[in-house]
């Protein structure tokens, strides 16, 4: 589950730091290569999205850290790729119908002798 928080206190030289979740006092702790996607390196009062984990002395870690101002929102990033990979394959289907079009002559007994065996077997 993604979470929404702010870095409260960020030691650039260590590379750690904390965030004060939205809604909650408690510290979540952030290590810099929770940051592995950007090239951006985190300020104070910079608001990120994160997904929590535990660390091994049980204090809750942030993971998968994005910056809120990148406008990405971690693993739901990949969902703006969806409308281009759409439209793509739209294009590719009006393409290859106006295609199949000039050549229906050709194809037209190949389909008809398809869906004669397709009836063929269903009526069995």
């Amino acid at each position: 589950m993604r979470y929404q928080g702010i870095i409260t206190r960020w030691n650039e030289d260590r590379g750690f730091g904390f965030i004060t979740p939205d809604g909650s006092r408690n510290l979540v702790f952030v290590h810099i290569r929770a940051f592995a996607d950007t090239p951006q390196r985190p300020v104070l009062n910079e608001k990120v999205f994160y997904e929590l984990s535990d660390e091994q002395i049980g204090r809750p870690k942030a993971e998968n850290v994005t910056f809120v101002s990148d406008g990405l929102e971690g693993a739901d990033s990949g969902k703006r790729v969806w409308p281009f990979v759409l439209a793509a394959f739209i294009l590719f289907l009006v393409a290859a119908s106006a295609v199949g079009f000039f050549f229906l002559e050709e194809w037209l007994p190949v389909i008809q002798r398809l869906w004669s065996t397709i009836r063929f077997d269903i009526s069995f």
